[in-house]
């Protein structure tokens, strides 16, 4: 009688897996793959410290300009504060629209204690 059972699915898989070795009889060693770095012109060099330095100025510009804004954002609400007789940080939350409420599910003592009552109740 012979074993008419299909072959099992890992001898299907090594049958059909080839390695580089079995496609290139022939050769010893899988060659070392070379990848060339195109060399950049003069030009291109400069070009590219130009843009580098005007991208640094355009930063320092740009982060001036918030220290200005946050200066005269901290002035007014000094000012609005005093003017209303209201703290600075109910303002201050006015204006960036914060909210009081997380939307990240925190560990905290009181649920711990709410949690471990409910696990002795249903004992």
């Amino acid at each position: 009688m012979e074993n008419t059972q299909p072959p099992s699915i890992p001898a299907q898989a090594a049958i059909l897996t080839t390695t580089w070795a079995s496609r290139n009889p022939g050769l010893d060693i899988q060659p070392t793959r070379v990848r060339l770095m195109k060399n950049k012109s003069d030009a291109a060099h400069a070009t590219q410290k130009l843009q580098a330095q005007n991208k640094k100025e355009n930063q320092a510009k740009l982060e001036s300009k918030i220290d200005l804004f946050l200066e005269d954002q901290k002035r007014f609400i000094e000012e609005t504060a005093k003017r209303f007789a209201v703290q600075e940080s109910l303002i201050q939350q006015q204006i960036t629209h914060a909210t009081t409420y997380t939307k990240h599910h925190k560990v905290s003592l009181r649920n711990a204690l709410i949690h471990h009552k409910h696990v002795e109740l249903n004992e």
